[in-house]
């Protein structure tokens, strides 16, 4: 008998290939503000969203240095 094809485990980077953006992850692009075109992929969307929140970091943190100055 032929062995079933593996699927890669939930989460990982093979798992996350090339379906199209979860709700969730849409959701949040919502919450973090973004209006540019749909990312094709759940990987697309995950590297979006990582690079918005660390945007927003960076802008809380100016804004807290900017904070203390005064």
């Amino acid at each position: 008998p032929s062995e079933a094809p593996r699927r890669a485990p939930v989460g990982s980077k093979a798992a996350v290939g090339t379906d199209g953006p979860t709700k969730a992850q849409l959701g949040l692009l919502s919450a973090l503000k973004y209006t540019g075109p749909t990312p094709n992929t759940k990987a697309d969307a995950s590297r979006l969203i990582d690079t918005l929140k660390k945007a927003q970091q960076d802008l809380d943190a100016a804004k807290s240095s900017d904070e203390e100055i005064f």
